[in-house]
């Protein structure tokens, strides 16, 4: 944050309309933490199922 907040002194000399945009920017990262982990946790999700199901596919597989 320390780079992104020298540019905005560099850029913006209303320290109001700094503020704001710094705020913005860092609600857009958490926005965009928040979904990047909430894919990983879903896509271990999916695995866990497929990891599952190709086990019951192979154990019914196997006793027939």
């Amino acid at each position: 944050m320390e780079e992104i907040d020298q540019k905005l002194d560099q850029w913006i000399s209303n320290s109001k309309i700094r503020a704001e945009i710094r705020s913005l920017i860092v609600s857009a990262i958490h926005t965009h933490t928040k979904t990047v982990l909430e894919d990983q946790l879903l896509d271990a999700k999916v695995e866990a199922f497929k990891a599952g199901w190709a086990k019951g596919t192979l154990e019914i597989i196997n006793n027939k």
